[in-house]
């Protein structure tokens, strides 16, 4: 089962991709709301770079100059936008939360965002720039935590999705913005006195769904496992289609030792998001600990080619691959990652022990 970096869709497709949907989705839907306009430019920046336009004759203006250079046409930089655009960007930032909270500072109150981002599947191989793929949970649940809701799938296609949501109204979703950016250091007390101190009304059963899963994730970083327990439950209550949340019971019920509950956790969420990196890797865990090392490799095999860019997947799956006899696979597949003609049939070996499944997060 080896694996590349390489895309089913070429890269240099991209910009036609573009181009299309702006001509067939965007460009309507832009005219039907009205207003300034914010995007996503998708050249690569040190950081997220949106350009603003006055009206939708100035956007579209931008993007139908048949100048080889067109003119940039931004409206002032201190003006919400009505609605936003990120055309196949997610995909591509290391950091994908970071722009999603910029648009939601570029965008007014009610204001609308468009985002179109790739579909990702099980065994699909991702492009060499491609940080990763996300399934339509996450997405959104970036969403939520950044400040929007009344999310919806307006194209749910087999290799892209459009998805609209609107600015949340209030402030409460800055806490969940704070208290996520705490968690990505791993500062669980910080956090939590963030979340403590939340005393705005959340607007929607979806933020309080987010608000669970970041308590969850904060009793799960101190070591609280039982509190973390109660979080997800109520995360599920709210959802129960929570892929995530499913992970993070499956994770609790994985360090009690109870295997078979965990299996059943990871195996619910994956049946509801086939491409949940998180319950790929916990599934692979639980295979691993059961001796089915065959299984644990293709399980984490696929989790790391849905997450092209971490290391720490890569190596795991190296190590299972080595430990399941499949050393020539392993060699191609490491080979073809790192952009090298070399086997490296060892790389993970040294590695001791099963991993431990993801927090929920």
């Amino acid at each position: 089962m080896p694996s590349t970096t390489v895309s089913s869709k070429p890269d240099h497709g991209i910009g036609a991709s573009r181009a299309a949907l702006r001509e067939s989705v965007i460009f309507p839907l832009v005219r039907s709301v009205g207003g300034r306009i914010a995007e996503v430019s998708p050249e690569k920046h040190d950081a997220p770079r949106i350009q603003t336009f006055e009206d939708a004759d100035a956007y579209e203006g931008a993007f139908t100059s048949t100048e080889d250079t067109p003119p940039e046409v931004s409206a002032p930089a201190d003006l919400s936008a009505d609605i936003a655009v990120w055309l196949f960007g997610p995909e591509r930032e290391a950091r994908p939360s970071e722009v999603y909270r910029s648009l939601t500072e570029a965008v007014s109150p009610g204001g609308i965002i468009v985002v179109a981002s790739e579909v990702p599947w099980p065994g699909k191989l991702l492009a060499g720039d491609e940080h990763g793929e996300f399934t339509a949970e996450e997405t959104a649940a970036m969403l939520i935590r950044a400040g929007f809701h009344d999310v919806e799938s307006i194209i749910e296609g087999p290799f892209f999705r459009i998805t609209k949501a609107r600015k949340t109204p209030g402030n409460a979703y800055r806490a969940l913005i704070e208290a996520e950016q705490f968690l990505d250091v791993e500062n669980h007390r910080d956090a939590e006195a963030v979340l403590n101190s939340l005393s705005e009304q959340m607007s929607s059963a979806e933020m309080v769904r987010e608000y669970a899963l970041l308590v969850a994730a904060c009793h799960d970083l101190a070591g609280r496992h039982e509190h973390a327990l109660e979080a997800l439950s109520e995360a599920l209550t709210l959802d129960p289609r929570c892929a995530r949340a499913m992970c993070g019971l499956g994770r609790i019920a994985a360090i009690k030792g109870d295997l078979a509950t965990a299996a059943d956790f990871f195996e619910s969420a994956l049946r509801s998001e086939p491409a949940l990196v998180a319950g790929l890797h916990g599934i692979a865990v639980i295979q691993e600990a059961a001796g089915d090392l065959r299984s644990a490799y293709k399980s984490m095999l696929t989790a790391s080619d849905l997450r092209p860019k971490n290391d720490a997947l890569m190596s795991e799956a190296a190590r299972l691959g080595n430990a399941a006899g499949e050393k020539t696979d392993v060699a191609h597949f490491i080979a073809h990652r790192l952009g090298k003609s070399t086997e490296i049939a060892v790389y993970g070996n040294d590695a001791d022990g099963p991993s431990t499944p993801g927090r929920p997060s």
